[in-house]
């Protein structure tokens, strides 16, 4: 059982589709409830695994700049960000006509 799940997690690194993430969930699931009927209540390598997944996901490895430049260096990924949230935030102020709802 555990090489099924070390298969599924070795096929999610190398494609992190949505089919491969549930059979990874599911191998996971069924090692677990396999484990416990066997061990009690400590499921605490499934939680890893599953926390291990969401923080990979959560790094952004590359970003467009404003002028459609791919930013990959981490460096250069703050500094887009960076630059993208001044231009935002200072852009001046629109006055808006309010009698033209009426």
């Amino acid at each position: 059982m555990e090489e099924t799940i070390k298969t599924k997690e070795d096929e999610y690194e190398t494609d992190d589709s949505d089919l491969n993430t549930m059979a990874l969930h599911k191998a996971q699931a069924d090692y677990i409830r396999v484990k416990w009927a066997e061990e009690g209540d400590n499921n605490s390598k499934y939680f890893y695994t599953i926390n291990k997944g969401r923080r990979r996901r959560a790094h952004i490895l590359r970003i467009k700049d404003s002028r459609d430049n791919w930013m990959v260096d981490s460096n250069n990924i703050a500094q887009a960000a960076i630059d993208h949230f001044c231009n935002l935030f200072s852009q001046p102020d629109v006055s808006s006509d309010m009698s033209i709802l009426r």
